[in-house]
């Protein structure tokens, strides 16, 4: 008995090293098996060929459906095109008016810089709804006061264009994006380079040309492989604008599949492919990038320095700066509470005179649906919201200060939903829950649109976390341990509140994404789940514009309010 007790030990205890190991993996392996769902998900189903609950049938019919379309073909070089049309004008915009409001004596800069962000947190599908209300080849006020002045028997412009998607995209958010972006980078500059450059005899343009463009060539970079990222992700305005002209891109032709009846998953998935490897190839260099970029010309001395002076161009560049910013913000926003009060959206009388009533407004505010989208939005926010904070801290925790193995890789799957268009990630998550027998109970639910929710922002908010955790000293982690406390109570109770700066953004951040998405809830919600960005797309695909343009002021209101509460917060979290 007792030989047989040893043999017994002897024969198990290789293995109880091992067994430990792949427990203390587990967080790791969970969170990636998770992550990487979606990537087996659009594989495995570009071959299927049957629909959710059917019996199941392979082949490669999806695959020769999806390359053999002209129609998709066409989609997938609409998008690249109108990527390369509005990356690189908006990285040169965005990184000129940078400099203009970080580095020079610029009137009003900070109230300027304010505006762009919040002309990021602004929803997209309202602010090409106001422009089309202005640009709209046949009504657009700008359009007819235009030929109404000059004699013009054409409208000089038409939205519904290449042009017209790239100058939405540009005014909404690849401008302010890139002026956010690209803002820390000029801050951080040490200004004795550009002082040497002056006392050179160098003039302000040689000096912003040798000295400052190089210097932030790195930052540049990154904005432009983020934002072309994003480009190729664009759904919303090129639903809006793009359908209607026949431009269809690779997200409106992924939903045109998915909606189709019966809906063709298979081509779908198989067009993704090729798609998801380019965006995940990207998302990898733009992180190595991040990660193994020194800059090293940063020091402290910028924070002190004297703005350069612009002398005789400080108000034509005032005036420059506030004028982009006022197309980011104040004309759309405007115009879109100006059509929710019209009869008819966009359409004045025979003497050019405008007919305002409130019915639209009272017609909103009395619908149920409304009421249950308002609701909806805020659970989904709010929990969105919570449970951002929690899993995307302990996730950045793991990777920067556990010792688990496999920690280098959950970092690099962190950013897996960049390789994600939000209509893809839609599509994957719809067939996750259809066809796996537990989750199907979760179609339909606010849950569902949480989870994908979560995804979506993971990026963005596990990286903001570690920031903020770099900024910890290790010594107050271990303090807390040497007093007895364990790892639950040491992160509860000393981390989480040195954190709640970068927490309360990250919440933030996360509501705010929750009331502007539209292509990753898409094919997820019902009409009980509605959220009130899907509810204006609703008003507006069913011809009552009157009605999504007075959705789309709440939603604005909403998202930029909450933006303002978040930022008190954390202000007053950072001085604390």
């Amino acid at each position: 008995m007792v030989t047989y007790s040893a043999a017994q030990r002897s024969s198990q205890a290789p293995f109880a090293p091992q067994l430990t190991a792949l427990l203390r993996c587990l967080p790791v392996i969970l969170i990636s098996i998770v992550a990487l769902a979606p990537v087996a998900i659009i594989l495995v189903s570009s071959f299927r060929l049957s629909l959710p609950g059917q019996p199941t049938k392979w082949g490669f019919d999806g695959w020769i459906a999806a390359f053999s379309s002209p129609s998709i073909w066409d989609a997938i070089a609409n998008t690249f095109i109108l990527a390369a049309m509005r990356v690189p004008i908006s990285v040169v915009i965005g990184c000129l008016l940078a400099w203009l409001l970080i580095r020079t004596n610029l009137r009003w800069r900070r109230h300027i810089e304010f505006l762009f962000w919040i002309a990021f947190f602004l929803p997209t599908l309202p602010m090409a709804m106001a422009w089309a209300l202005l640009l709209d080849p046949h009504s657009g006020w700008v359009n007819l006061a235009l030929m109404k002045l000059l004699g013009l028997e054409e409208a000089p412009f038409n939205i519904f264009s290449y042009l017209g998607i790239t100058w939405v995209h540009m005014t909404a958010t690849t401008v302010p994006v890139m002026v956010i972006l690209l803002g820390p980078a000029f801050r951080g500059l040490d200004p004795a380079m550009e002082e040497s450059a002056r006392m050179s005899g160098a003039s302000r343009l040689e000096s912003l040309r040798l000295i400052t463009l190089p210097l932030v060539t790195p930052a540049l970079m990154v904005a432009a492989v983020a934002g072309f990222i994003r480009s190729l992700e664009a759904f919303e305005v090129e639903l809006y604008l793009g359908v209607p002209a026949g431009i269809r891109v690779y997200s409106t032709k992924i939903q045109e599949l998915a909606v189709w009846e019966p809906p063709r998953y298979a081509p779908s998935m198989a067009m993704s492919v090729p798609f998801v490897a380019l965006l995940f190839l990207l998302a990898i260099l733009y992180q190595r990038f991040l990660a193994t970029r020194s800059f090293t010309t940063v020091s402290g001395k910028g924070s002190a320095s004297p703005p350069i002076d612009l002398g005789a161009w400080r108000w034509p560049a005032t005036i420059l700066c506030g004028a982009v910013a006022a197309l980011a913000v104040l004309v759309p926003t405007a115009t879109l509470l100006f059509g929710s009060f019209m009869e008819v959206f966009g359409v004045t009388r025979a003497d050019g005179s405008f007919l305002f009533t409130l019915s639209h407004w009272r017609a909103v505010l009395h619908d149920s649906l409304f009421a249950s989208s308002v609701v909806n939005t805020l659970e989904i926010g709010l929990g969105t919201a919570v449970l951002a904070v929690l899993i995307y801290s302990t996730i950045a925790y793991i990777i920067l200060r556990s010792r688990l193995g496999g920690r280098k890789f959950l970092g690099l799957v962190t950013w897996l939903p960049w390789a994600f268009p939000g209509i893809l990630l839609s599509l994957s998550f719809l067939w996750l829950f259809l066809g796996t027998p537990v989750l199907n109970l979760l179609y339909g639910s606010l849950a569902s649109l949480v989870l994908a929710m979560l995804f979506k922002e993971m990026p963005v908010g596990v990286n903001l976390m570690r920031s903020g955790l770099l900024q910890i000293a290790v010594e107050l982690e271990e303090a807390g341990k040497m007093s007895g406390a364990d790892w639950w109570q040491t992160y509860r109770m000393v981390l989480l509140p040195l954190l709640a700066p970068t927490a309360i953004t990250v919440a933030t951040l996360a509501f705010i994404s929750c009331v502007k998405d539209i292509s990753t809830m898409i094919l997820l919600s019902t009409p009980d789940t509605r959220p009130l960005s899907l509810l204006v797309l609703d008003y507006t695909s069913n011809g009552s514009i009157e009605n999504g343009a007075v959705v789309g002021v709440i939603s604005a209101a909403l998202a930029v309010g909450v933006a303002l509460l978040g930022r008190r917060i954390g202000s007053r979290f950072a001085r604390s």
